[in-house]
């Protein structure tokens, strides 16, 4: 529990200091699928969302439809 606390705050900080870097649409996708690992759908669904929102072009966005399908 201790390692996706400290994953979601090192992906937190990436989407919060870099909102536009091409690597924060990987840092929301790697939180949707922590989200995803505790068993918050709900809040993996609206990080995907939002991912797909503001880097639809990525492939992280892509990878992000299949994944909310799944939820």
């Amino acid at each position: 529990m201790a390692d996706n606390g400290k994953a979601l705050a090192a992906y937190h900080e990436v989407v919060t200091k870099y909102p536009k870097h091409q690597r924060a649409a990987l840092a929301l996708y790697r939180q949707a699928l922590v989200f995803i690992r505790l068993k918050d759908s709900k809040t993996a669904g609206l990080t995907l969302r939002k991912l797909i929102a503001e880097f639809p072009g990525s492939s992280e966005a892509a990878q992000a439809k299949e994944k909310l399908k799944d939820l």
